[in-house]
């Protein structure tokens, strides 16, 4: 039997974690556990989530560590085999576990197993991350994940929709700690080099963007983050000979120096392989 068991961290967010612990139990798929850890929250989120009477939920409480560390402490406690992960301030729709159980009943061989998603913002408006590569509902078993992503075959995985199978977590080790931003990209992608990737090309959850003591809150602004909060994208060239890796490690870094203020722009010039960068940027370009 395929059994679940889904990490939620919890840190400050009493005024969402109970939709969100709803959207699990109102699973049409009922066999999983919800390891909820607490990682020093100073408000009543716990009080929230102690209302539930479910024997599913169980409640870990640690020091305040950041998501990664939480994150990881979760996969130390779960129980089951599958691993999937929900913010405290995101959503699952309804089928979203019965969608990954029939992906794995189709890709038994595959560790790592993801549907789409969809973002929300402050506004309310909804942008479904779906590929016009794939028809509506596709199921894509996918041998590169970076080489899929940089032809617009998929998009890059999210966490709250995505599934791993356990005993990967072993090989790879867990989420970087102290990172802020970027942890769970890093953590997929080193996925994606010991498993294949199955991707169903249908949103099953719902992300918001801004809320309260969310990393990505911001993001659709035009702030700026301390580029020493972000994964350093710059170590990825060493994950793997992959021109696909190399091409997707440039885009991060675009991004990142477009993100950033200027003095950190410098800093971010400093780092990056430039051999790598330019010999790779030009492939991509001819390439097309």
């Amino acid at each position: 039997m395929i059994r679940f068991s889904v990490i939620l961290p919890l840190y400050n967010k009493a005024n969402y974690v109970r939709k969100s612990i709803e959207s699990i139990l109102e699973q049409t798929y009922k066999e999983f556990e919800i390891v909820v850890v607490n990682d020093g929250s100073t408000d009543n989120s716990i009080e929230v989530v102690s209302q539930f009477d479910d024997s599913r939920i169980q409640i870990f409480t640690k020091e305040n560590g950041g998501v990664s560390a939480a994150r990881n402490y979760g996969i130390e406690k779960a129980q089951y085999e599958y691993i999937a992960f929900l913010d405290a301030d995101d959503l699952w729709l309804p089928d979203y576990l019965e969608t990954i159980k029939g992906m794995i009943e189709q890709y038994p061989q595959a560790g790592l197993y993801a549907t789409t998603y969809t973002t929300i913002d402050s506004l309310g408006n909804k942008c479904s991350r779906t590929s016009s590569k794939l028809s509506p509902g596709e199921t894509l078993f996918v041998k590169d994940y970076c080489k899929s992503i940089i032809t617009g075959e998929i998009y890059q995985i999210g966490t709250d929709s995505v599934c791993v199978k356990k005993e990967f977590f072993n090989i790879t080790g867990g989420f970087r700690v102290g990172i802020k931003r970027g942890e769970d990209i890093d953590m997929w992608l080193r996925l994606s080099f010991v498993s294949p990737v199955v991707w169903k090309n249908e949103p099953k959850t719902l992300y918001n963007l801004d809320t309260e003591n969310n990393a990505m809150a911001g993001y659709t602004s035009k702030a700026h983050f301390p580029y020493k909060e972000f994964v350093p994208f710059w170590e990825w060239y060493s994950y793997s000979s992959s021109i696909y890796l190399k091409m997707y490690t440039n885009r991060k870094l675009l991004w990142l120096f477009k993100q950033s203020n200027f003095k950190d722009k410098m800093r971010i010039l400093l780092k990056i392989n430039w051999f790598h960068f330019l010999s790779h940027f030009l492939y991509s370009l001819t390439h097309k």
